[in-house]
């Protein structure tokens, strides 16, 4: 496992380097934060979570077991991922992300029957969210 780790880690610095590297040519803005300050803390929450895999790769070593991977979740998340991508342009980012969450919350929840409730009800604060901090903060337009 700890080779998996390693590997991850070095393929998803890579990932947060590029991005890092492609938002350089971002236009400035001096009003509000701008196109690239959230491809940019992304990037770096993405290069740091990185470092903390790779740093517990190389202090365990291979002493990790091999823990059951949810394969049918998985799938069925980057399905639904597929969907949303497909239906963004379509149907807009307000109608196509809170069914997104709701179903990929579904399929990756433990017991979905326990928390339906929960995330049908935080989708549409969530959607909001997003809504408020691309199209009013950053003033980034969405579909």
């Amino acid at each position: 496992m700890a080779k998996v780790n390693i590997i991850s880690a070095f393929v998803l610095l890579f990932i947060a380097g590029y991005v890092m590297w492609v938002t350089r040519s971002y236009p400035p803005q001096k009003m509000t934060l701008g196109p690239a300050f959230f491809p940019k803390l992304v990037s770096g929450f993405l290069a740091a979570f990185s470092l903390g895999i790779l740093l517990m790769a190389f202090l365990k070593g291979g002493k990790e077991e091999n823990p059951s991977t949810p394969r049918r979740a998985l799938i069925m998340a980057l399905v639904c991922l597929g969907i949303y991508i497909f239906a963004l342009p379509w149907i807009g980012f307000l109608f196509s992300t809170p069914p997104f969450l709701i179903a990929s919350g579904f399929f990756l929840a433990d017991d979905p029957r326990k928390c339906w409730k929960a995330m049908a009800i935080s989708a549409v604060p969530i959607t909001g969210g997003l809504y408020y901090l691309f199209v009013v903060l950053l003033k980034v337009p969405l579909p």
